[in-house]
């Protein structure tokens, strides 16, 4: 409980301030709603005149943004941006905090076995990320609130918000494994951030090219798109496929933690 509470405190400040940024980010997104709303006819043919590039990059696809739902889900690919990449840091420094302070060695002296330590520091990961899930969520149900829009989201959001717990355990497993590798837990770190930045990249690829359909298999980013989980609710499939994963990465990681030489700079 102690490594608990101390993994705590080295880490709320970045988790506070990634979480206000990400809450003012959804609450004046929904706002800007209403300004949109109020003549969707003539935005949606402004819009229509940008190149299909430019809605892969802004995660839009084919939401329709002249209904809240479809406006939430362009809001919500920002989510998981900031949550992906929020998500591989806290993985990475599962591992590479206590180098760069190099506490390390210290505390891998107590009387604790190093897959308890790191499963510590994994139960925080966890817990950091959870509460992002819940601010964001609630954020968006505070902005909804605020314009009185006439339909109600309030399953969808939540429902969207659960999608994103396999996705960013996901990213948390790519930053705890690749921050294993290397002489330097944080050179291993610009991996997982490498693998992040080319998820999002085949992302984009994804959305503007139909015959790439398997991309969506490569990159969490579309494990669960959110026109599947408006309209048609969750998809177990992917769910399980996650679990995979996820169960993979951790393994992975924890057995190169066990087998790895503490390096102390």
């Amino acid at each position: 409980m102690k490594l608990f509470l101390h993994e705590l405190r080295m880490s709320w400040k970045v988790a506070l301030w990634v979480n206000i940024g990400t809450i003012v980010l959804l609450i004046v997104g929904v706002i800007k709603y209403t300004g949109f709303a109020s003549d969707p006819t003539a935005n949606t043919n402004l819009l229509a005149q940008f190149p299909k590039v430019v809605f892969a990059v802004l995660g839009m696809g084919d939401l329709d943004l002249g209904t809240v739902s479809g406006f939430y889900g362009v809001l919500f690919f920002y989510v998981i941006l900031i949550g992906a990449a929020y998500a591989t840091s806290l993985g990475i420094n599962c591992i590479a905090r206590e180098e760069n302070e190099q506490t390390i060695e210290f505390l891998l002296v107590k009387p604790i076995a190093r897959w308890h330590i790191l499963a510590v520091k994994l139960a925080v990961a966890l817990f950091w990320i959870s509460i992002f899930i819940v601010a964001s969520a609630i954020a968006t149900l505070i902005g909804l609130q605020l314009i009185e829009v006439t339909q109600d989201i309030t399953s969808q959001v939540w429902l969207a918000s659960a999608s994103l717990i396999p996705r960013f355990i996901i990213y948390i497993g790519i930053g705890l494994l690749t921050a294993t590798f290397l002489n330097k837990a944080t050179t291993g770190g610009l991996i997982g951030y490498s693998f992040y930045a080319i998820s999002w990249l085949l992302s984009i690829f994804y959305l503007m090219f139909t015959q790439l359909a398997w991309f969506r298999f490569l990159t969490p980013f579309q494990f669960y798109q959110i026109q599947d989980l408006l309209h048609l609710g969750w998809s177990w499939s992917m769910t399980l496929y996650s679990v995979g994963l996820i169960i993979t990465l951790l393994t992975f990681g924890f057995w190169r933690y066990q087998t790895t030489d503490v390096r102390v700079h």
